[in-house]
């Protein structure tokens, strides 16, 4: 193993999501690897993935940074997302769909570590996602996303997301806060 491997490693062995995508933007000619690679990866790795994808991936990702998932229903209707694109990526298996009895039909990301490396490359490229973020006006981090989906979901699912949300705000996450 070079150095370089076990740098990386070392650097992101808390977070082995984080090292695969680390993995895949590393350059051997330039035997390193920045944060921006990672996210320009990611960016490229999500265009090239299906037409629309861009769209689905941010609310999901801002979503289930705090392992959120997010009614089917409401990104059909209320934000517009096609069933196709939707259908697409669950094909892929680069969204999870889940249905319980009683409930509605959910989306998530695979984990919340690529939830959150997919949002902070929406953050670090503002043109990424941009059709979808002029819906919510997105000004930093998403108060209008969440905002939006709590006054259109079922009360239930809206106690969800605010209990989900508290509990996040009181761990170790460095005080992330709504």
């Amino acid at each position: 193993m070079s150095p370089l491997s076990l740098t990386i490693l070392e650097k992101y062995k808390k977070d082995l999501w984080h090292l695969s995508w680390a993995l895949k933007a590393y350059n051997p000619e330039k035997d390193s690897v920045e944060e921006k690679e990672i996210y320009e990866k990611i960016k490229d790795s999500i265009r090239n993935i299906s037409t629309g994808a861009e769209d689905v991936f941010f609310p999901l990702s801002v979503f289930y940074m705090f392992e959120i998932p997010i009614e089917r229903r409401f990104l059909e209707e209320q934000i517009g997302l096609g069933e196709n694109i939707i259908n697409r990526l669950i094909g892929l298996s680069e969204i999870v769909e889940m249905e319980e009895i009683g409930k509605r039909r959910t989306l998530s990301l695979i984990h919340s570590s690529i939830a959150e490396l997919y949002f902070k490359t929406y953050q670090n490229y503002p043109d990424f996602g941009r059709n979808i973020k002029k819906i919510f006006q997105n000004d930093g981090i998403d108060y209008h996303l969440f905002y939006q989906y709590i006054t259109n979901s079922a009360l239930t699912k809206s106690l969800d997301v605010v209990h989900h949300l508290r509990e996040d705000l009181n761990d170790e996450k460095g005080g992330q806060t709504l």
